[in-house]
């Protein structure tokens, strides 16, 4: 069985939930106006993508960690004494908030009428190279090199070994892999690739500040408009 896919499937859930109805639907909702005003340099473009990139994406990030870390995997009996529950809540809000923050300034760069394809393809990637999918073991060098290009991919690769590793799963030690294993052996069958919480951590924050400093580039001052002529 794909364990990491019962992993993931809250998360990734709530990845959608998020990057559509709260970064497409407040980049929709601000876009016209910011472009606006950053065509006439009234934008304190820092000030801006802090409030909303990092304030608001973190802000969210923290909501979707609490729910994904304390009720997804709760309701799923993965909540344990020998867990760090801790540490994937952490880790499910640093990719939440990245994520979301991401997804805003994606929406906001693409034109308003592909703004929601855009989100969608970033949505399905994300998905398809998270590593809950497909072996490592048989996937082509370019494919990996996609999954490596994935926060999600870290962050279930760390999450999965904080939670099943001394999962007890009642298995005897005379018990056949394929019928019964413990949680970290189910992982290795898997082929679910380890992380360090750090690691994961640090490249969800790369990625959002490439897709911060796109934004920042994105809304510099034209100075496009044309400036009324005064009347003699």
């Amino acid at each position: 069985s794909r364990v990491p896919f019962y992993l993931a499937d809250g998360l990734v859930g709530m990845s959608f939930v998020v990057s559509f109805g709260v970064s497409l639907l407040y980049a929709n909702r601000e876009i016209l106006l910011v472009r606006h005003m950053g065509t006439l340099g009234l934008l304190n473009r820092q000030a801006f993508l802090c409030v909303n990139l990092v304030f608001r994406g973190l802000f969210h990030g923290v909501f979707q960690g609490c729910i994904w870390t304390y009720l997804c995997l709760g309701v799923m009996g993965l909540v344990n004494d020998n867990s760090e529950m801790d540490i994937v809540f952490v880790n499910s809000a640093v990719f939440g908030g990245s994520w979301a923050a991401a997804t805003y300034g994606a929406a906001l760069m693409a034109p308003i009428m592909y703004s929601s394809h855009v989100v969608l393809i970033m949505d399905v990637l994300m998905v398809f190279f998270s590593g809950a999918f497909f072996y490592w073991s048989r996937l082509y060098v370019v494919f990996k090199a996609l999954h490596y290009l994935n926060p999600l991919f870290y962050i279930l690769g760390a999450n999965s070994y904080l939670v099943m590793t001394g999962w007890d799963t009642g298995c005897d030690d005379k018990a056949h892999p394929g019928q019964c294993s413990s949680g970290l052996r189910s992982l290795e069958m898997n082929d679910i690739q380890p992380f360090k919480s750090l690691v994961a951590q640090a490249f969800c924050i790369l990625f959002l500040a490439a897709f911060h400093l796109g934004t920042w580039r994105f809304l510099r001052p034209t100075g496009n408009l044309s400036r009324p002529v005064a009347e003699e």
